[in-house]
Formats: structure tokens, sequence, C-alpha cells
């Protein structure tokens, strides 16, 4: 593993655009190497997954005091740094493609195999294209990415009103281009909400656990998750402003008298 690594390490060059190799570099020579060395303890994180995630927190905290124009790292985030685990400096951001069943299962029977890897890969490519292209857009690379899969993903962002205006061009611009491409089969349903440092480490969620039950509350890590996928929810029922319906609308029907393949 360390000779695979260290071959590796001399093809990298240390600017913005190895990160992803190195990131890649690291998976696949760190994924089994546990991040703690005490043999008593259970060694169920890797030292790849360990890295990655100190680099997404890293790069969320810097991006977050450099947007408020503080620099006195040391005594923010050591001598006071119970105060700011209180702050909300991080955003918990997700998306989900709607209407990927329909999307992928709507073909004719011609090819159909063929037809159906072809549109999986697809959506796949375009999920990982928009992560890419949100993640430049923020300043930021993919150790922010959480998890991504089947048209979703979890990315972790710094709470800054610049993500936050990213975020909602990311809205606009990638579902005015579904619908110009596939009308309303496609859709990009997104949800985020503001956490703290304690609510991602979870804390006080253990002694709190009777009280949560009684009233029916999540602990603070589950509950950023559920306050993300409200938000999503919302954002599937109000699909499109009025600019959306009146383009939608408008656009060009397809051949008159020409019978689809696909439903007759």
């Amino acid at each position: 593993m360390l000779k695979k690594f260290k071959d590796g390490i001399r093809e990298v060059a240390f600017t913005t655009d190895y990160i992803n190799s190195l990131l890649e570099l690291m998976e696949a020579t760190l994924s089994y190497v546990p991040s703690c060395t005490n043999a008593n303890e259970i060694p169920d994180i890797s030292l790849y997954d360990h890295s990655k995630t100190t680099v997404a927190i890293a790069s969320c905290i810097y991006e977050y005091l450099n947007a408020l124009g503080k620099n006195d790292y040391r005594n923010i985030l050591y001598e006071n740094g119970k105060d700011f685990y209180k702050e909300k400096a991080f955003l918990m951001f997700s998306f989900d493609i709607s209407g990927i069943q329909k999307f992928i299962y709507t073909i004719s029977s011609k090819n159909a195999l063929k037809m159906l890897r072809a549109r999986s890969f697809y959506l796949e490519v375009l999920s990982e294209h928009l992560i890419d292209r949100l993640l430049i857009n923020c300043g930021l690379s993919r150790a922010n990415l959480i998890y991504s899969g089947g048209g979703h993903c979890y990315i972790l962002l710094p709470n800054t009103e610049k993500v936050k205006k990213e975020i909602d061009n990311f809205l606009k611009t990638v579902n005015r281009w579904l619908i110009e491409k596939f009308g309303n089969s496609l859709y990009v349903a997104v949800g985020k909400t503001e956490c703290s440092a304690n609510d991602l480490m979870n804390t006080c969620a253990d002694d709190n656990s009777k009280k949560a039950e009684a009233t029916n509350d999540y602990p603070p890590y589950k509950d950023i998750f559920v306050r993300v996928g409200r938000e999503q929810s919302r954002s599937k029922l109000n699909r499109y402003d009025a600019y959306d319906i009146r383009r939608m609308n408008n656009l060009p029907a397809g051949e008159i008298g020409r019978e689809c393949r696909v439903c007759g």
C-alpha cells in the first residue's frame, strides 16, 4: 500500500486540478487502513474516510470565517472553541432527481436492454456532473461530497451568502435546462439546512434521548437530514414558477401526425 501510494503521489501536482486525483489515490490505498492504531478500539473508520471528512469540515470552516472577515483562527477555534461549536457554520445540502423511473423505463421494446443501460448511465453521469459544477462554483472539492447514488446526493457546504446564491442559481439553471431537453419528465429538487459543529457531533443526543422520545423530536444529527428531507419535499410540490410554466407552454410540440413508438 505504501509503495503504491508513493508511486501515485509522484504523479500528482499540488494544484487545484489534481485534488480529485489525490482523493482517488487515497481511496485506492487507504480505504482499508484504520484511522486509529489503538488495538483496543474497533477499527471501523478508515484513514481515507477520516482524512476526507477532516478536509470537508476544515474547508467549510475556512470559507465561513473568510466570508465573515475573521482570520484569528487560534482564538476562534481553540481558545473559544466551545462557542464556535454553537455557530451555524455549516450547510447540509442535498439534491434529488425526480422522475428517474419514468425516464428510464419509457422506452420502446426494440433494443430495450441497451436503452435501459444507456439511460441509467446517462443519469449517473448527469448527477456526477451536477455535483462537480456546484462544488467548483462554491470553491470546494469532492472531499465535501458525503454521498451520491441513484440521482441523490448529500454535500457539506459552508454557510455563506455566496454558497446560498450558488444553490439558487444551480436550481434555476439546471431545471430550466431539463425543461428544454426533457419537458417536465425530469426535475431536480433541492434541500438545505443550517447546522453547527454540535449538530454534526450529535452533542446532547444521548443525554436527551428520553426527552426526545417523549416529544417526538430527533437527535441533533438525525434532525439535520429530517429538515433537509422536508425542504426537498416542498421543492417537489412547488416545482415551477410562473416564468417556467409560461416557457413550457410555449415550447414547440412534436411532429403532428407521427405516432409515438413507446405509448402508441
